[in-house]
């Protein structure tokens, strides 16, 4: 008999909508990936691994001590699992517990991100660049001038709130906090300032 245990099939999210309006099949993730197997990964190829999906502090820690060169920070929207901790709140962790993987490793993130306030905000916590999900996403309902304007809009934000801040380049927002207000995002996050 060759089937699999339920451990080693694919674990797909409970996404409702899906559930709903689809007639099913398994499009899920190893149940067994594990940071172990990554390493493995890492040993077959030549080609730079990013792990994505990382949700803990400890987790960017440990690629970077395994040498990655890179990590992405992501809660997949958070629409999969609920109260799984936004990237922000992973970021105030990394600054407060490992302050320096941010000079061993890149950081990218994502979740959430609707306006440049959202992206200025991830810079300044030190994330080396922000992916933009369910916003292009909707937007391209309107094909690609739909995308084109979104991305205008974001541009637009991002320059004038750039300005308003007193700095033309994103680059010098980056792992800058002060651009931040972070005992004002660790108050809402965490219920109290963490410093």
């Amino acid at each position: 008999d060759m089937s699999i245990s339920d451990s080693e099939q694919g674990v797909n999210g409970i996404r409702d909508r899906y559930l709903r309006f689809s007639a099913g099949g398994d499009a899920g993730h190893s149940a067994t990936f594990t940071i172990e197997s990554l390493k493995q990964l890492r040993n077959m190829t030549s080609l730079p691994i990013v792990p994505k999906g990382v949700k803990t502090a400890h987790d960017v820690k440990l690629c970077a001590d395994l040498g990655f060169p890179a990590v992405y920070i992501s809660n997949h929207g958070g629409r999969v699992v609920d109260m799984a901790p936004t990237a922000v709140e992973v970021l105030l962790d990394v600054r407060r517990l490992y302050p320096e993987v941010f000079d061993q490793i890149e950081i990218y993130a994502d979740g959430g991100v609707r306006r440049a306030s959202h992206i200025i905000t991830l810079l300044a916590l030190g994330v080396r660049a922000v992916g933009l999900g369910r916003s292009p996403m909707y937007a391209n309902v309107y094909g690609e001038e739909g995308v084109s304007k979104l991305l205008n809009i974001i541009k637009k934000e991002l320059t004038t709130e750039l300005a308003l801040i007193g700095e033309a380049n994103s680059n010098n927002v980056r792992g800058n906090a002060s651009f931040v207000n972070t005992r004002r995002v660790e108050l809402e996050f965490f219920g109290a300032p963490l410093s």
